[in-house]
């Protein structure tokens, strides 16, 4: 089984729900990083969601609930969050000032 790091997202999070990963066919993903920066002075709320394959970004998938990030701040965390075929990595806030940066590795 190959082992392969990868970014999943590194891209300015929308004020509608944007797709920023899908898990390719015969593979197997795990979340391990995530940063969102606010770049603005005025505080954001951003959401993460890790969506199974069909299905929509909901309160029941996600990763981070609306976090209020103040403005010129960031939240880091990091993760193991297994993503099977077809899952995808969400994200929506409240304006479009925060930035997303999610890594981790593809198993094929």
């Amino acid at each position: 089984m190959a082992t392969t790091a990868k970014r999943f997202a590194q891209a300015l999070i929308a004020t509608t729900v944007t797709t920023h990963y899908i898990v390719p066919a015969a593979t197997t993903a795990i979340l391990k990083d995530l940063a969102i920066t606010n770049t603005s002075a005025n505080s954001a709320a951003p959401r993460v969601h890790i969506v199974g394959s069909g299905l929509a970004a909901s309160s029941a998938n996600q990763l981070i609930a609306t976090l209020t990030i103040a403005g010129n701040f960031h939240f880091h965390d990091l993760y193991f969050q297994v993503m099977n075929v077809g899952d995808t990595l969400q994200s929506v806030a409240n304006s479009a000032v925060c930035t997303i940066h999610a890594s981790g590795v593809e198993l094929t």
